[in-house]
């Protein structure tokens, strides 16, 4: 094979040991072949089919299929998005869009994750007055064209078909191509001319050409790969070890296995005539000679109790290939609640894996939506946003009640010999527990003030509380 090398030469089972040591290398080819991996589509029907349980010859492994993808995603949650110069106007805006996209970020993540790859086109909706994030599928992004120099994407080119209703029982095929570079966006439509749908070429309003939010993507690749990548064997191996099992179950029926020294005296004294109309599940008494005649019925256990070993032993290797712990499967694990935990700090790690990955796009995409944004309610500035994502815990309530035991036992303790100083305690709480602790240091401090007053309140003598003495000097109002 010129430039490289076969399959033969990296899976031979036919070498000696010595010469099949290092068999996962190749000699070096000038020049050296790079695959382009830009070109690679996912099979969308197949991995949807997983996920929603429509995939012929894989049903009976969707519902593992769905947990695969659907657990990660709920635990991920979604970003976190501000301005990144404070502004109310901006936050505004912020909060507009969020209420709209709420669902469509769960929605994104739930089909990157799925089929490996998103392209998202932001742009507005001039009439309704609202931003629209188009999905862009996979499979009908048809050529990438990158910048030389840095790699980076700079013009997408995509290529569909689609029905379209003309009026009743109506249909028409329209063919439709689009080119989008960083300054304008060209669309052709082929097939039967229908009102509404005309060539156009407009001006990009953001910039930039559409975003791909990637999964498990490689350092420069545009598309990523579907989690299911990894398990697909193993679902198919799981529906059809169940489908034989439960074939085996419904064709197979009780057997009666009747031991006797004469058939014809059994039968007489079991009241049986005809063997061919004799049913033995409707049989409710058997009458058997002592030590001379026995009865025993044949079920299918032991004919299942192979696939049972087998759905198991996949089951396994699907939990351990996806990274999910086998608690989110709905399954109990055996061990003590440490395990549990252990296992959920697993959960904790892939949600935020999920998470990084996407920070990158989101703040692309948010910044594109909320320049339209600004432009559309005639802003001067051009605001930039942050996103960030909230802390994740995979603690129970029980070890959380410790937890903060600890943590204020621990906290006293040095605090009572002044080896903290405020400034150390409001990084601690603010690493900690994120959600609940002022983000400015002058607003903890207040509040620590506060604290420390009503301590000195509630422990005051009723004439010292009238007088403010220990307290401060604070109205009452103002502990509260």
């Amino acid at each position: 094979m010129a430039g490289g090398f076969s399959i033969s030469t990296v899976f031979s089972w036919l070498k000696k040991k010595s010469e099949s040591t290092n068999n996962t290398k190749s000699g070096i080819t000038r020049p050296a072949t790079q695959f382009n991996f830009d070109d690679q589509v996912v099979n969308i029907g197949l991995c949807d089919g997983l996920y929603n349980n429509t995939y012929p010859g894989m049903k009976l492994a969707s519902g593992l299929a769905y947990i695969a993808i659907a657990v990660p995603v709920w635990f991920m949650g979604l970003p976190t998005v501000k301005p990144a110069v404070e502004s109310l106007q901006v936050q505004a805006l912020i909060d507009q869009v969020y209420d709209l996209m709420y669902q469509r970020m769960q929605q994104l993540h739930t089909v990157c994750h799925r089929r490996g790859t998103v392209w998202i086109w932001p742009k507005y909706d001039a009439i309704k007055r609202v931003p629209i994030w188009e999905d862009l599928p996979d499979d009908i992004v048809t050529d990438i064209l990158r910048d030389p120099y840095t790699n980076e994407i700079v013009e997408i080119y995509t290529n569909r078909e689609f029905e379209v209703a003309i009026g009743e029982d109506q249909r028409r095929t329209i063919a439709e191509k689009k080119h989008y570079t960083a300054s304008i966006i060209t669309t052709t439509y082929t097939g039967e001319a229908v009102p509404g749908y005309e060539n156009y070429q407009t001006v990009n309003p953001i910039g930039i050409t559409p975003i791909n939010f990637t999964n498990n993507s490689d350092p420069d690749d545009a598309r990523g790969h579907s989690d299911y990548e990894r398990i697909l064997q193993y679902l198919k191996q799981y529906h059809d070890i169940d489908l034989a099992e439960s074939e085996v179950l419904a064709k197979f029926r009780g057997k009666l296995i009747q031991y006797v020294q004469n058939l014809d005296d059994w039968l007489a004294q079991n009241g049986i005539g005809d063997l061919e109309d004799f049913e033995p599940e409707s049989i409710d008494l058997i009458i058997n000679l002592v030590d001379k005649e026995k009865t025993e019925y044949l079920f299918p256990k032991d004919a299942v109790d192979g696939y049972e070993k087998a759905l198991k032993r996949i089951f396994r290797k699907i939990v351990e290939a996806i990274g999910v712990p086998e608690i989110s499967w709905g399954l109990k694990t055996e061990g003590n609640n440490a395990s549990v935990e252990e296992s959920m700090g697993v959960l904790v790690n892939n949600a935020k894996a999920k998470q990084t990955q996407h920070t990158k796009n989101y703040i692309t995409l948010w910044n594109a939506t909320i320049r339209m944004m600004s432009r559309a309610n005639m802003m001067r500035e051009a605001p930039k946003v942050e996103v960030t994502w909230g802390d994740l815990s995979a603690v129970n309530e029980q070890t959380k009640a410790v937890i903060w035991k600890s943590y204020a036992e621990g906290l006293a303790a040095v605090m009572n010999v002044a080896g903290m100083t405020t400034q150390q305690i409001h990084t601690f709480w603010l690493q900690r527990f994120p959600e609940g602790t002022p983000e400015e240091f002058a607003e903890f401090e207040a509040q620590m003030m506060k604290a420390a007053a009503y301590k000195a309140y509630s422990t005051a003598t009723y004439l010292e509380q009238k007088t403010g003495n220990g307290s401060g000097n604070l109205t009452d109002d103002e502990i509260v």
